[in-house]
C-alpha cells in the first residue's frame, strides 16, 4: 500500500491535539482527491515501520504542496512520481 492510503485508511474525524497537526485546506482538498480515487482516508500517525513499507510517502503543505520523502534514517525510499503529479496537479488546478 502507498503511505497516503496507510495514513488516509479508515476512519473521518478531527485532527487530535497529540498529532502536532494542523487541520488544513490543503489536507482537505487530499482526502477528497484520494476518496475520488477510492482511497479511505483517516486522521493518523505511521509508525516508523509503516512509512519504511510504504510504497511513496509525502509531505504535504500548502506553499511546497506534495514533496515526496526521499529518504528516513539515512535510507532511500520508494517514490510514486506518477501519483505525487497527480497530486500537485489537483491542488494546483484549485488556485486556477
Amino acid at each position: 500500500k502507498l503511505a497516503l492510503e496507510r495514513y488516509f485508511e479508515g476512519r473521518d474525524e478531527a485532527w487530535g491535539d497529540d498529532l502536532g497537526v494542523l487541520d488544513g485546506t490543503t489536507q482537505a482538498n487530499l482526502f477528497r482527491f484520494a476518496k475520488a480515487r477510492g482511497m479511505r482516508t483517516a486522521f493518523e500517525r505511521p509508525t516508523l515501520s509503516e512509512l519504511m513499507g510504504a510504497d511513496a510517502a509525502w509531505l504535504v503543505s500548502s506553499v511546497r504542496l506534495v514533496a515526496p520523502i526521499r529518504r528516513i534514517d539515512a535510507v532511500d525510499v520508494s517514490i510514486d512520481a506518477a501519483l505525487t503529479a497527480a497530486m500537485n496537479d489537483h491542488l494546483l488546478g484549485l488556485r486556477d
